[in-house]
């Protein structure tokens, strides 16, 4: 028996019966996902339509290059779906998620700071803001950059972060496809505003974002700080040797009994020589310390607190570190009881 279920919805229910006239008033339409409702004490809510300043337009959607478009290097970037991640309030743009395109087939979008961006496609309904101007990027058609009124940016950035959004999106958006499309779908998606002292409440929620998003930011600046001063420390301590790229012998495929091509390329070899030819030193980790992770046969896994482990997967991390939470019951014994470093050996995820 193998399970993998996850909590139940906290904040939408579907109605067991329904009358002819709620099937009137929903345009005889017979979809259990328009008959929701939201599970909350306040019921001063309102779509994420009514945040904007003026109606979603074509001039807000992304638009589409094509992969042939892609190539090694350029000036000019293309956005993917893929940069808007539930773990964070900020872009998450690496060479996976932002790729060089052909200048040519460049769209100007004037993307700025503080510009909301939401996924229409694929990771549905994932919400990121941008920390600075991105003047030569551009966003792919699955992306919509929100016209969101000023006092509500960061008030809606928070609730469409919140799972009261995420539980209405779920149900809306058909699923079995490989790829769901929202469509607009997500503007339907009610958020609470505050009954009482709304301005005041609405500006506290607001600054409370704009912290962990300056939080987000100082952990990247100081992330790639640390990469800056490592990578000194590497090409500033090297012995006098010089070196020579050289392709594979025999010998060398015997060695090492692999036959990855990128084992074997001038990136892989000159960084392998740079570490070798540091001159304070190098080890290699004992391969007898090195254990591999397992799936346990029976488990429950989901996010109710009461679970006794935490779950670790490729998917819950990134280069900063495990950023979303999950916990699992298991059969047996946990499989981590000291400090460690986990290494990902799946996914193209370091």
């Amino acid at each position: 028996m193998m399970s993998t279920t996850t909590a139940m919805n906290a904040y939408v229910k579907i109605p067991r019966a329904i009358s002819f006239s709620n099937i009137v008033e929903k345009d005889y339409t017979l979809s259990p996902s328009q008959y929701m409702d939201l599970v909350i004490p306040n019921q001063h809510c309102m779509p994420v339509s009514w945040f904007l300043k003026r109606p979603l337009q074509r001039q807000d959607l992304g638009v589409e290059v094509g992969s042939l478009s892609y190539i090694t290097k350029s000036s000019h970037y293309f956005i993917r779906t893929k940069a808007l991640q539930a773990h964070s309030f900020l872009p998450d743009i690496s060479p996976e998620t932002t790729l060089p395109i052909l200048p040519s087939m460049f769209v100007q979008m004037n993307l700025k700071q503080g510009d909301l961006l939401i996924s229409k496609d694929s990771n549905i309904g994932e919400i990121v803001v941008l920390d600075k101007d991105y003047p030569n990027c551009m966003l792919s058609g699955a992306i919509y950059r929100l016209p969101v009124m000023e006092e509500y940016r960061y008030y809606l950035l928070a609730l469409v972060k919140h799972p009261i959004f995420r539980e209405q999106l779920d149900y809306m958006v058909p699923k079995g496809a490989t790829i769901r499309h929202a469509k607009t779908l997500f503007l339907d998606c009610k958020l609470p505003l505050p009954t009482s002292n709304e301005e005041q409440t609405i500006q506290f929620v607001s600054v409370l974002t704009q912290a962990i998003i300056n939080k987000e930011r100082l952990i990247k600046e100081r992330h790639e700080l640390i990469l800056q001063t490592i990578e000194a420390e590497l090409l500033n301590n090297q012995k006098p040797n010089t070196f020579t790229f050289e392709l594979p012998r025999i010998q060398e495929l015997e060695t090492i009994t692999r036959f990855d091509t990128g084992m074997y390329s001038s990136v892989f070899k000159k960084l392998e020589f740079l570490i070798k030819n540091y001159k304070h030193g190098f080890f290699f980790i004992d391969p007898a310390k090195i254990k591999s992770g397992n799936t346990p046969e029976i488990r429950f896994i989901g996010s109710l607190p009461r679970l006794k482990y935490r779950w670790v997967t490729p998917t819950h991390c990134n280069d900063y570190g495990v950023l979303t939470e999950e916990r699992i019951n298991l059969e047996g014994k946990n499989n981590i009881n000291q400090d460690c470093i986990l290494l990902i050996n799946r996914t193209s995820k370091g």
